[in-house]
């Protein structure tokens, strides 16, 4: 710490202030810069607020605090993404028919321009070798190929656009950044707590209005637009807080930990998205997999407890029924939201059928499907623009044969990556942290065969860390230990 000098009359340890006689009137601090620079972008976005509108204006002032942030800790300013994730909703940008996720996309461009600025000015590091960001490379490289021959072209750029600074933000800076003083604990517990705080909220919704189709579709509203995203979302706060919780060295944080998860569970449960209970089921067979080869029984025993006072919560809410139905239902062809999928999937198979290398273009299935529908199969959105729900036949429509073979190989990549950092594991700590992982990433696996959510930001981010920390385990898990 500097000291102020003696002959200037100064206290020791005192700044001196402009305008004191120590300073010349002239020379502001830097308190009052920055107080004129918010009071001048008050003005501005009180401006721009009735010029276009309030959320606008709100921008104006929080993006360049944002970017201020971004400045002095990118993981800081990451995080807070992060946080403020489940809150965004998507705005459709006026005069345009496209659409942003608001305050997620403005928040993502900002970080990535100033992640820019200071690599140019400070220097980049070296980007890590990963067998899982290479096959990612391909499979852009497959998107864009498949872009060059769509009727759509621009939709196509667009949507490799948007993926693509998703990835970056969700992928890329965690897998260069993620192993900084605790940053992947920091992030998961982030996403658990906002996980935990959208389960009481739905939870609450349900015990106000009761146990019906339309309250467990609705239950996330308005954060979330409809129960299969608000499942999705749940699922990895859910399998990221069981990660934490087998990782905890203190009793009383694994307590709360498995209580936060069974909170989490029991809001997916009464979502009554059916394709979340088989997602649950895979998220609690991967966990119960991998705690067993590790022959940690006693963990067995309180995972399996939690999942029983699960089920009594189900009962007590009168939801045991309901549940029942659902899950039946997956397996009915009858069921109109079956017949409606199996139509989808017809379509996206049309498609590789005509363009079987690469498909239509990557991103246009909602605009080519209605030159490839089924319309012997009546159903009631087969006139609607929609998607194609499965990411599986989403690749198929859009990248052809090529694209879903590089979809099934960078998923059997980051299995095989998660398991051997499981098995070699540099410490406990990891081996349950790459445990929690794979359960996210299996969840969201079996989701994606019966929803597509690549639009989604809630649901994209989570994936891409998600996948770059199974990276990082495994890299660590192949680091040679150092000798005593």
């Amino acid at each position: 710490m500097s000291r102020a000098r003696p002959d200037a009359g100064g206290a020791e340890g005192v700044t001196p202030r402009a305008g004191s006689g120590l300073l010349p009137a002239g020379a502001p601090s830097w308190v009052t810069r920055g107080a004129v620079l918010v009071a001048a972008l008050e003005v501005v976005a009180l401006l721009v607020a009735g010029a276009v509108g309030p959320l606008v204006g709100l921008g104006v002032i929080l993006l360049p605090c944002y970017a201020v942030l971004c400045w002095i800790s990118l993981p800081t300013a990451w995080l807070t993404t992060l946080a403020v994730l489940p809150f965004s909703r998507e705005i459709v940008v006026p005069g345009t028919s496209s659409a942003l996720w608001v305050p997620t996309e403005p928040m993502i461009f900002v970080f990535l321009g100033v992640w820019m600025l200071r690599a140019l000015l400070h220097g980049a590091r070296s980007l890590p070798r990963s067998p899982i960001l290479a096959m990612i490379l391909v499979l852009a490289l497959i998107a864009v190929l498949s872009a060059i021959g769509s009727q759509f072209t621009f939709l196509s750029t667009k949507a490799i656009l948007s993926t693509g600074w998703f990835a970056v933000f969700g992928f890329l800076f965690p897998l260069m950044h993620g192993g900084e003083r605790g940053f992947q604990r920091r992030t998961l517990v982030v996403l658990g707590a906002a996980g935990l705080v959208f389960a009481i909220y739905g939870i609450a919704f349900i015990a106000r209005n009761g146990i019906m189709r339309w309250t467990g579709n609705a239950m996330g509203r308005p954060f979330f637009p409809e129960h299969g995203t608000y499942s999705v979302f749940e699922t990895f706060a859910l399998t990221g807080l069981l990660g934490l919780a087998l990782a905890a060295r203190r009793r009383i944080a694994r307590i709360l930990g498995f209580v936060a998860a069974g909170v989490i569970t029991l809001a997916v449960i009464l979502s009554l998205a059916r394709a979340a209970f088989l997602a649950l089921a895979a998220a609690l067979g991967v966990t119960l997999w991998h705690l067993l080869r590790a022959g940690r029984g006693r963990t067995v025993l309180s995972v399996v407890m939690v999942a029983v006072l699960v089920g009594f919560s189900v009962a007590r809410f009168r939801a045991g029924n309901f549940v029942e139905l659902h899950a039946a239902s997956i397996t009915n062809p009858g069921e109109l939201s079956n017949l409606e999928r199996i139509t989808r999937w017809l379509a996206a198979w049309n498609m590789a059928r005509a363009h079987p290398l690469l498909g239509v273009g990557y991103g246009t299935y909602e605009d080519s499907y209605f030159s490839y529908r089924i319309l012997t199969l009546h159903t009631q959105e087969q006139f609607r623009r929609m998607g194609v729900h499965s990411e599986f036949f989403r690749s198929l429509g859009e990248m052809g044969w090529l694209g879903l073979l590089a979809v099934l190989a960078f998923i059997a990549l980051v299995f095989r990556q998660g398991g051997q950092a499981v098995r070699a594991a540099r410490s406990p700590a990891d081996r349950s942290l790459a445990i929690g992982l794979m359960a996210g990433f299996s969840s969201y696996v079996v989701h994606s065969v019966f929803n597509s959510y690549g639009e989604s930001d809630k649901v994209v981010l989570p994936f891409w860390f998600f996948t770059a920390f199974v990276a990082l385990l495994w890299s660590r898990s192949r680091e040679v230990a150092p000798a005593d």
